[in-house]
């Protein structure tokens, strides 16, 4: 899985398991999703934009479901 810090007011890392196309994605509240059937090319936008949350939000939130695989709320 290849992991990239990114520096985005919404998005802290992105990870990227490139045989499964699973991106895991990291948010500023802590929680943590993973989106299933990402493109290889998604990615590489992804982490080489100068807006990470815009992509996000053009780009995955509105065409990928996400699962929460942990949330960033700690009691």
């Amino acid at each position: 899985m290849i992991v990239v810090l990114l520096d985005s007011s919404v998005l802290t890392s992105a990870a990227y398991d490139e045989h499964r196309h699973v991106l895991r994605l990291t948010f500023t509240s802590g929680d943590v999703y993973e989106y299933e059937d990402i493109p290889d090319y998604l990615f590489a936008v992804l982490i080489r934009s100068d807006s990470a949350g815009s992509v996000f939000n053009e780009a995955i939130r509105p065409n990928f479901k996400g699962k929460l695989i942990e949330s960033g709320c700690r009691e």
